[in-house]
């Protein structure tokens, strides 16, 4: 009897050594996701992204195509890029200037993109598609903060995934501020992110969901040659502030 209790320890120990018991740490997770993301400078991906702001209760949703070079002396959006938003819109950053691209009116749309001049992309739900932790992978390590809870949870909906929760401490004027992280157990990529928020009794959620993810496919040569397509072709309009835009100021 004394010898199977031991051997039934042994087994217990040899497995739970071996991690098919035990998962893997969130801490170590965390450390592979950014390291996927900072094997290359650059990534190509479809997306679907949804937001429900403060104060509605609808929600807005949007797909898109992107690319994007990670770029850190770029101090605007950490990144050029280039993302078709619908069949006849597309935009494209150099590193200096917004180029709204209007496949219908055959016109480009320019900004200089300087301080708080980026309103082509900002005040467009398709500027939310570039806004994903791939221009500071580090961002990702961050989470493993004492002040922040982390937790896996279940999530079946897409195949070999894992999620991790983030709850975040509340503010003076934020609460329940949290964000589902799904990554892909076989190469580490993000796959969707949830987040959401509190704000005076109203709440706000963003979610992306991520497709057809390619690392190091696109260059910064490959962007700007598929733009002077457009650009021989189209007219130039320079951006124009609203009347409400000029005043905020």
């Amino acid at each position: 009897m004394k010898k199977t209790a031991i051997y039934f320890i042994l087994f217990i120990q040899f497995f739970l050594s071996t991690n098919i018991f035990a998962e893997e740490k969130i801490t170590d997770v965390l450390q592979k996701i950014t390291n996927r993301m900072k094997q290359s400078n650059s990534i190509s991906y479809n997306i679907d992204y949804s937001c429900k702001m403060l104060y509605s209760q609808s929600t807005e949703k949007i797909s898109g195509k992107v690319e994007m070079i990670r770029d850190e002396n770029e101090k605007n959006f950490g990144c050029v890029f280039w993302y078709k938003a619908t069949d006849s819109l597309e935009k494209y950053f150099d590193g200096k200037t917004i180029y709204a691209i209007n496949h219908k009116r055959h016109i480009i749309t320019t900004q200089e993109a300087a301080g708080s001049n980026l309103e082509l992309i900002t005040q467009d739900l398709d500027g939310d598609l570039i806004r994903i932790p791939f221009v500071a992978p580090e961002s990702i390590n961050g989470l493993n903060s004492k002040d922040i809870k982390l937790k896996y949870k279940k999530y079946k909906k897409i195949k070999n995934s894992k999620m991790i929760n983030v709850k975040y401490p509340d503010e003076e004027r934020i609460s329940d501020a949290e964000m589902d992280l799904v990554y892909d157990v076989k190469n580490f990529n993000i796959l969707r992110i949830f987040s959401k928020m509190v704000f005076h009794s109203q709440t706000q959620s963003n979610e992306w969901v991520f497709r057809k993810i390619v690392y190091g496919k696109v260059s910064r040569d490959e962007l700007h040659k598929r733009f002077l397509k457009y650009f021989n072709k189209y007219k130039l309009e320079k951006y124009q502030l609203l009347q409400h835009q000029l005043q905020n100021k």
